[in-house]
């Protein structure tokens, strides 16, 4: 008869597996002590409570409700409520799920998309919101990052209807540098523009030209709907 004892490359792969599966749970987070169970099922559940199981389950930026919310931080999404009310200007670069969230609380919210797919999508999805919003379908010259001189994407801000001042400005789309370095002729005294994604490289060109323009910049990190990455969106505040 055989025994483990008589197969120990067989016994040594069953090992192998058992450290892999070991390695694995610990870097999903899975607790390893009993003093961390109930830590972790209650911050589930506040995971839960904010929507985080629904979005991973739909794909999509919702909230436990199923309505959208930002493509955000939790923690940022809570600092973006509460300076958003009904008569505060916005003005978005990049249209989406915020931009439903953004029309439910404003009814000052210009939003401009370069992507006719996405333009359409939030429209559908504004549905009664749609007051509270107008978003326009602006193409541009530029890619994620820069623009040239004079792209009417950028400079939309400066056309679109309405406010041509704005309390918030939020930079989540298209030619984040050269969007951020044309804000501060549209912010107001006091005024925010939300710059999300900062935590990527590839952004910290936007980030310096706000520090540049004298924003003192408030980073917040944290999970977000959708997926189980880190990610941080940061505020940059205008003096008075």
């Amino acid at each position: 008869m055989a025994t483990v004892g008589s197969r120990p490359g067989r016994a040594g792969e069953l090992r192998a597996r058992l450290r892999g599966v070991r390695g694995s749970l610990r870097l999903q987070g899975v607790p390893r002590r009993p003093a961390e169970v109930f830590p972790s099922l209650v911050a589930l559940g506040q995971l839960r409570a904010l929507g985080w199981q629904e979005s991973l389950r739909t794909g999509r930026p919702v909230g436990a409700d199923g309505r959208p919310r930002p493509w955000m931080p939790y923690a940022a999404v809570t600092v973006l409520a509460g300076l958003v009310g009904p008569e505060t200007r916005v003005f978005e670069y990049g249209s989406g799920h915020s931009t439903v969230w953004l029309a439910a609380r404003s009814h000052h919210v210009h939003t401009v998309e370069h992507d006719p797919d996405w333009f359409r999508r939030t429209l559908d999805m504004l549905g009664p919101d749609a007051a509270g919003a107008d978003v326009r379908l602006v193409p541009t010259a530029g890619d994620r990052f820069d623009a040239p001189p004079g792209d009417a994407y950028v400079e939309a801000p400066t056309t679109a209807g309405g406010d041509r001042c704005y309390d918030v400005v939020v930079i989540d789309g298209m030619a984040r540098r050269a969007c951020a370095a044309a804000v501060g002729q549209v912010l107001a005294p006091g005024g925010v523009v939300v710059l999300d994604d900062t935590q990527r490289s590839a952004y910290q060109p936007a980030r310096e030209a706000l520090r540049a323009a004298g924003l003192t910049e408030l980073a917040v990190s944290g999970p977000k709907p959708t997926t189980t990455a880190t990610t941080t969106t940061s505020f940059f505040v205008r003096g008075r």
